[in-house]
């Protein structure tokens, strides 16, 4: 999701997903969603959401 520049912080991203949500609990469906470890405004948006940090991708390469 991307929101213009000059309409960042008005609460459209995170009304936004709370109504893709609410579209995915009545379709019988669990929302999950994702976003850059880096990307601060997208996770606080997702949280605002009610979305919740379940986990952490790592990436790397294995040392034998």
């Amino acid at each position: 999701m991307e929101v213009a520049e000059s309409a960042r912080w008005e609460g459209f991203g995170s009304y936004l997903a709370q109504d893709l949500k609410r579209y995915c609990y009545e379709a019988g469906k669990k929302p999950a969603a994702r976003c850059n470890s880096d990307g601060t405004g997208s996770r606080r948006t997702l949280e605002k959401a009610g979305f919740l940090t379940c986990g952490r991708l790592l990436a790397g390469e294995t040392v034998t």
